[in-house]
């Protein structure tokens, strides 16, 4: 897993606690599950200088 990925993740996880059914996976429509679609959507070319997470480059 790229260190993007697990960025991603990260942020994900972290939002899925803001709100408890999120949290606990059921279907629902809230602005942060739109937030959690929108960053799961996200692709780019990291680039990493020294091991470390720079930027990104959206394409």
């Amino acid at each position: 897993m790229s260190e993007l990925e697990k960025t991603k993740y990260n942020a994900i996880d972290n939002l899925k606690k803001l709100c408890a059914r999120c949290d606990s996976g059921l279907e629902h429509n809230c602005r942060i599950q739109n937030l959690i679609c929108e960053i799961n959507s996200l692709s780019g070319i990291p680039v990493i200088v020294n091991d470390k997470l720079r930027h990104l480059v959206f394409n």
